[in-house]
């Protein structure tokens, strides 16, 4: 396993690893990706001075370049990624590792996420086709189709089988922004997703200098990869594969 270390935000990179740390499920690596962190973020990591901890320093290259080497990095099978600013729910790892053994044919793992804003309030995040009110596991043939709310995957609540990226490439480094849509938008057209609805991680919207505050503008940036422009399957697939990049700005 392995882990993002980009934000400049101290108490959610402590909070972050320590929800890791937390897991129920223990058998993981944690790769700490420290690219090029301007405060003191680095002297947290080391002081905790776990053995599951490893740490790996780069210059400033940006989030995709900070996942790639964490996947070239890593020795394990599976693999999962979280954002500094964002946590998991202790019982996190043991669900997507449920549904890795559940489905052993399927690649892509994936639960719900609820957004915390800046004044604590909490939303559950929505998906198309899919009742919030009642339990859902199962494998999604069309991701599109069930990303037109709330995307099924987001950077920091999705298990993949490390092979995947073989396939579909590693996450594309000329991007500054929306780079992980990019890579989900690569990899629905080959893969499947397993998801379950029930909420197990928790995505921090507009902390200063994180992640998420960064979205504004890669309508722009993301159309330099041409990643699917070519991508075309059957006519229900390619309909929802469009109103999809459209609920994203990519046009």
């Amino acid at each position: 396993y392995w882990r993002d270390w980009s934000s400049d935000v101290c108490s959610s990179d402590l909070r972050c690893l320590l929800s890791i740390l937390n897991q129920s499920y223990q058998d993981f690596e944690i790769i700490v990706v420290n690219d090029g962190s301007t405060d003191n973020s680095l002297e947290i990591v080391k002081e905790i001075n776990n053995t599951k901890i490893r740490i790996i320093n780069q210059l400033n290259l940006g989030l995709s370049a900070a996942r790639n080497k964490g996947i070239l990095e890593s020795n394990t099978s599976l693999i999962t990624f979280i954002d500094a600013d964002d946590e998991w729910h202790p019982h996190f790892l043991k669900k997507v590792f449920e549904l890795s053994n559940k489905y052993p044919s399927e690649s892509i793992f994936a639960t719900g996420y609820q957004y915390i804003y800046p004044n604590k309030k909490i939303e559950k995040a929505r998906y198309s086709f899919i009742n919030e009110q009642n339990a859902f596991e199962g494998i999604i043939t069309n991701y599109y189709k069930y990303s037109l709310n709330a995307n099924l995957l987001s950077g920091s609540s999705v298990l993949f089988r490390k092979n995947i990226f073989e396939n579909v490439g590693i996450f594309n480094e000329k991007l500054k922004c929306g780079e992980d849509i990019e890579m989900w938008i690569r990899i629905a057209y080959y893969y499947n997703i397993v998801f379950s609805n029930d909420y197990f991680a928790n995505y921090y919207l507009y902390i200063p200098n994180s992640i998420s505050e960064k979205w504004i503008g890669r309508e722009f940036l993301i159309k330099d990869s041409n990643a699917f422009v070519n991508l075309e399957r059957d006519r229900d697939f390619n309909f929802y594969k469009y109103e999809y990049l459209a609920k994203e700005r990519i046009y």
